[in-house]
């Protein structure tokens, strides 16, 4: 293309990008540090190779953007807020894919700004699960088989299967890339292939209105965005019917198996959003700039102040993280106590922020102070510990062993300990459960840690 386009190219690109990387930056405070949104980042801070303590289906190039953002990063948010802008690569991403389809500047600008502000993209950005980074690889494949190198889809598609195993659904987009470019695909997908063979449950029981409920749920959360992603599915299968039926057929895919598995969710109909998207680059010449009218900036995702500090956000684990760092003494040990509901803050989350402030192995032992991390009803936490942070229905407490054991001992039956387990490799490589909860006088025993590799379904 003229010089000219290229420059209005790159210019409607990097706006895309910026105005992703704004929106997802502003949500930080109120993203999720829980669960499967950390399972990532303790794979990567192990090293991306080993999929422990995720589950088996989940690649290396899942953690290892993880890991990257990890490296040098003296916090968790910093980390967290470097992954925001890999994930704002989903607006660049969707403006090549509109370009790779013909439209000019303006409309390239116009499908990346839309997807910068997709509700449901930045819900997975926010959300640090749901997908992951796969709808970001699907984008880039589908971009690389109708570019001048096709043979660069086979990583992407690979590196999609690794962070979503959804993500088979979307094979169909190689529709047009030459046979090498499939059979390269084919290849790098086999050890994902095996792994999903030994994961897969045994006895699958579909639900008929799993696929209605996934796309319902997927138009009402995405509200006009989704309207133009069937916009541009409908303009593709007029304009350009094999890239639509290849669309279409993806569709088909990720709804069928998401249905056999028995865990569809609307967050896995985002896996196509970026092609949809690029659908409307079939629009007709000089309506580049229609998509516009479906664009939607989100609400300020922290209201007030409070917002920043609800449970099991980032914004939470970073303030206690900052207590504990300041406030306790070393060597410590980190183990969570809840009473009610998920925890405030994961203690395996916390171990991993005070690993990037700089604590090592000798400032984590179980014969020095303890740090407990409570989580439970409305109120203040039970009395006998230094309390280093709290409000009302969680609180970072300190004391020795001795102290901990006196204060747990009336929550016998009451609550139940643990959290530390998966975060704990990062500072101690040969943790052992018997320490992580030596503080615990009760006779029942604490949910068992997560076992390596265990997790309930694909987020």
């Amino acid at each position: 293309p003229p010089l000219s386009r290229r420059a209005g190219l790159v210019a409607a690109l990097g706006l895309g990008w910026a105005a992703a990387v704004a929106l997802r930056q502003a949500q930080l405070p109120v993203a999720s540090a829980l669960g499967d949104a950390m399972g990532p980042w303790w794979v990567g801070a192990r090293g991306a190779w080993s999929t422990a303590p995720h589950a088996p289906p989940y690649g290396f190039a899942l953690a290892l953007p993880h890991q990257l953002c990890l490296w040098g990063a003296g916090s968790l948010w910093e980390a967290f807020a470097r992954l925001q802008l890999v994930h704002a690569l989903v607006a660049p991403a969707a403006g090549l894919l509109a370009a790779r389809a013909g439209a000019g500047p303006v409309g390239a600008a116009a499908v990346a700004l839309l997807a910068a502000a997709h509700p449901g993209l930045l819900d997975t950005a926010a959300s640090g699960a749901e997908g992951y980074l796969a709808a970001l690889w699907v984008g880039l494949g589908a971009a690389a088989a109708r570019g001048p190198r096709p043979l660069l889809a086979a990583p992407a598609f690979a590196a999609a299967v690794m962070n979503h195993p959804l993500a088979l659904g979307a094979l169909p987009l190689l529709a047009g890339a030459p046979a090498r470019a499939w059979g390269l695909t084919a290849l790098l997908l086999l050890p994902s292939a095996a792994q999903l063979g030994q994961a897969a449950p045994g006895a699958l029981d579909p639900s008929p209105a799993a696929p209605l409920a996934a796309l319902m749920a997927h138009a009402r959360q995405g509200g006009p965005a989704v309207l133009a992603e069937a916009v541009g599915l409908l303009l593709l299968l007029r304009r350009r019917p094999r890239e639509g039926l290849a669309l279409l057929l993806s569709l088909g895919l990720v709804l069928l198996l998401g249905a056999a598995s028995g865990a569809l969710r609307d967050h896995h109909l985002r896996l196509l959003s970026l092609p949809a998207l690029a659908g409307l680059a079939a629009l007709p010449r000089g309506l580049g700039w229609l998509p516009i009218l479906a664009l939607r900036l989100p609400p300020d995702p922290v209201p007030h102040e409070g917002a920043a500090r609800r449970p099991g956000t980032l914004g939470l684990l970073t303030r206690v993280a900052a207590a504990v760092h300041a406030g306790a003494p070393r060597p410590a040990f980190v183990q969570g106590v809840v009473a009610r509901g998920p925890p405030a803050v994961e203690a395996g989350a916390l171990l991993l922020d005070l690993r990037q402030r700089g604590w090592t192995a000798a400032d984590l032992s179980p014969d020095g102070a303890w740090v407990l991390l409570w989580t439970g009803p409305r109120g203040a936490p039970p009395p006998g510990l230094r309390t280093l942070d709290a409000r009302d229905g969680w609180a970072a407490l300190t004391g020795d062993l001795a102290e901990a054991r006196a204060w747990a001992a009336p929550l016998c039956g009451l609550a139940t300990p643990g959290g530390a387990m998966d975060g704990l490799p990062a500072l101690i490589s040969d943790a052992r459960a018997e320490h992580t909860l030596a503080f615990w006088p009760c006779p029942e025993t604490a949910d068992p840690p997560r076992h390596p590799g265990a997790h309930p379904e694909p987020p």
